[in-house]
């Protein structure tokens, strides 16, 4: 226990003592930091955007006049074991006819001599990264179904959304690649720097026999403590981005807690394995 308080106070007076290679590393560590939140805080709300968008593309078989819903039984029931599919409704003409009045007014059908909509099935679909090929899916095997006289399929904007999740999804996984690269490489650059301006107290404990672990311990916690600050500093200017535009933009969504939490890990996850190649590279003890 000695020996942690020990380490947990060199690295603290390290931390402070070099107070302008402290400034230099954890600014650099933060505002990467905080581009990576940014880039999760856009893909987040994008995401929310196409879902809600998502759950506006439906796919609509339009069945022959007369056909009922005992008639279509066999067919919805077919349609609703597909994979991809949220949910199957069997929609009457009557219905139909009702929705249309209620959206547009019953003067664009009033002179009609009888209900111009047929009976259709509407099929909504699962929110997930492959929502055109379950378009095309669904598309190919039931288009041509006997009770089915025509279909509304979405397949371009089904295509489009999923390709937008996905980049949305890459672009945030390519810069969290690139801030493990490039914070790692700070921390162990700090560290390094800091094991050969304390070279001479390194070569006293190695002589009064101290142990490895007892030597290594105050690098490997001040690298922590970097990412850990980092973290946090990234954690509080996303909070405060994030107020500022939703006064512009009031239907943000913010971080939720859990991921405000992973930055702040990430970054102490950062700073303990800078520290750990710093140390098995420059460290020989």
């Amino acid at each position: 226990m000695r020996a942690l308080f020990f380490a947990i106070g060199q690295a603290v007076s390290s931390f402070w003592r070099r107070s302008f290679v402290t400034f230099l590393s954890i600014a650099t560590i933060t505002i990467a930091m905080v581009i990576l939140g940014a880039f999760m805080l856009i893909s987040l709300n994008l995401r929310g955007a196409i879902g809600s968008l998502k759950r506006q593309v439906q796919l609509e078989f339009f069945l022959i006049d007369g056909t009922t819903k005992a008639d279509a039984s066999s067919l919805v029931e077919s349609i609703k074991s597909e994979k991809g599919v949220e949910s199957v409704d069997f929609v009457t003409a009557e219905r139909a006819k009702i929705e249309f009045v209620k959206e547009y007014g019953e003067e664009l059908i009033a002179g009609l001599p009888r209900n111009p909509f047929p009976p259709s099935i509407r099929v909504e679909l699962s929110q997930d990264l492959v929502m055109g090929t379950v378009v095309d899916s669904l598309t190919a095997k039931f288009g041509g179904h006997e009770l089915v006289a025509e279909l509304s399929a979405p397949n371009r904007i089904a295509h489009g959304l999923a390709r937008a999740s996905r980049i949305s999804l890459t672009l945030t996984a390519i810069w969290g690649i690139i801030l493990l690269i490039a914070a790692t490489t700070i921390i162990t650059n700090t560290v390094k720097l800091a094991i050969s301006q304390r070279g001479d107290s390194i070569r006293v404990m190695q002589l009064v026999g101290a142990s490895r672990n007892f030597v290594r311990l105050p690098f490997l916690l001040e690298g922590l403590l970097h990412g850990l600050v980092s973290g946090g500093l990234a954690w509080g200017i996303l909070w405060a981005l994030t107020q500022g535009v939703a006064y512009i933009l009031p239907a943000i969504i913010p971080l939720p807690l859990p991921l405000n939490i992973s930055i702040v890990l990430l970054g102490g996850l950062f700073g303990a394995l800078g520290s750990t190649i710093a140390l098995r590279r420059y460290l020989r003890y």
